[in-house]
């Protein structure tokens, strides 16, 4: 705690005293000058504004039955035993206590407040609160967690559902109890205490106004998370008497929305997936091929991809000779050889029966000749061959994205896919078993 006189021995001498003191303790000049707090309250006292007057400061935090605007009568009231309790919102989890003020070495007020015992405490409690049968039931059957506190966050009723959410036995561990009881982390306790008391102040404008937002639980046997709603409630001359809070429990919903998510992600990713050769199929090339159009685009200076179309040659004519079991297997065996030769970074679809692409970035077209030159020399070397001792060859057709022309989307898919494709026809024409390449299309 930071002394405001500290060339004063003797005021720290007090201070050193007072730490060891477990209540809290406040001192001040006889000019009601705030002097210093022991370390008990400075561990709740978030904050005091240290100026000539923060004694009014600190009394906005109490409740008292009267206000006082002299405090020197103030402090007359509390010597002579004429205030018996105060209890302090917004920064003290306990609600009520007995403040006495002793004068030392005709120098310093110290104030020191006491917490009553809990007997005294529950019967305060209970002097100020009126209870209603009717709406004890209904909230009893109510169907989620609800509760209502006083001004003060002291819980005054809940219904069986709220006991079950804060894994307690009975009413009787709420009711006249603060968030402080059940949060462990202070700070967090703290967050939810000053939360309640910003939608009182807000409600002094609003009484209509009501406050969710979502926390997260932690209790000895259950965690979570789950929406709060908040209203005020108000007696019968229209005064707010506390807030009204009704909890949904969000804990298996959410976990039932990451299932979800997960189930729906494995199933578009499935969805991607060729069925016999296990690479991307038609749906994914349309969905990358777009978002590289968008990328380079948007982003010139990054340069451009490749796109190129694969066809097995004289694949129908395999189809019908051999039929199509030792068809797919042929389409196995040349997707697992042309896997081997990209790179993870090489995206690689079957887009028709007999029919591959890959989209390729961080290659210029001319290093992509020598890849074609690759997958063609690999898939007829290896000598996948049939009956009449033929080897299976690949046409390939190659383009550059021309990320200059001021095209839409659809136009760009649709301006490289012919192009390229166009490029394998002339491949095919011109005798198959060899690639075909666009340097630059408008």
């Amino acid at each position: 705690m930071q002394l405001f006189y500290t060339n004063d021995d003797e005021l720290n001498d007090l201070k050193n005293i007072y730490d060891n003191i477990n209540v809290y303790i406040v001192v001040f000049d006889k000019q009601y000058n705030f002097l210093f707090g022991n370390t008990r309250i400075n561990k709740e006292f978030k904050n005091p504004n240290h100026n000539i007057n923060v004694f009014h400061n600190f009394l906005s935090y109490c409740q008292i039955d009267k206000e006082y605007s002299n405090i020197e009568e103030l402090f007359k009231l509390i010597y002579e035993d004429k205030i018996k309790s105060i209890a302090f919102i917004g920064i003290f989890h306990n609600l009520y206590y007995k403040p006495s003020l002793s004068l030392i070495k005709d120098k310093y007020l110290v104030l020191s407040f006491i917490r009553f015992n809990k007997d005294e405490e529950i019967k305060l409690l209970n002097n100020k609160l009126t209870t209603n049968v009717l709406i004890d039931k209904l909230i009893d059957n109510y169907p989620l967690p609800i509760f209502y506190k006083d001004k003060y966050g002291i819980y005054i009723n809940c219904n069986d559902k709220f006991v079950e959410f804060f894994d307690k036995e009975n009413k009787s561990e709420i009711i006249g109890k603060t968030v402080y009881d059940f949060e462990t982390s202070n700070e967090l306790a703290s967050i939810y205490e000053q939360r309640d008391s910003n939608f009182l102040k807000m409600g002094e404008n609003n009484i209509n106004h009501i406050e969710t937002y979502e926390f997260v639980y932690s209790f000895e046997k259950s965690s979570g998370t789950a929406y709060i709603y908040k209203s005020l409630f108000l007696n019968d001359e229209n005064e707010i008497q506390g807030l009204v809070g009704v909890v949904v429990d969000t804990t298996q919903q959410k976990k039932l929305e990451k299932k979800l998510k997960l189930n729906n992600f494995e199933l578009s990713l499935a969805l991607q997936k060729d069925h016999l050769t296990k690479i991307q199929n038609k749906l994914s090339f349309d969905l990358k091929i777009v978002e590289k159009i968008n990328y380079y685009k948007r982003y010139k200076d990054k340069g451009s991809f490749i796109l190129m179309i694969l066809d097995i040659d004289h694949f129908k004519i395999i189809n019908d000779t051999y039929g199509h079991k030792i068809g797919d297997e042929i389409l196995k065996i040349i997707t697992k050889k042309i896997s081997l030769l990209i790179r993870q970074t090489d995206m690689f679809f079957r887009i028709g029966g007999d029919e591959f692409a890959l989209i390729i970035d961080g290659i210029s077209l001319e290093n992509s000749k020598l890849l074609a030159i690759k997958l063609l020399n690999t898939i007829q070397n290896n000598k996948i061959t049939l009956i009449d001792n033929k080897n299976i060859t690949l046409s390939i057709g190659i383009a550059e994205f021309n990320n200059q022309l001021n095209l839409s989307i659809e136009e760009n898919v649709k301006k490289i896919f012919e192009i390229t494709d166009n490029a394998l026809y002339k491949a095919k024409n011109n005798g198959r078993n060899q690639y075909q390449l666009v340097k630059k299309y408008k």
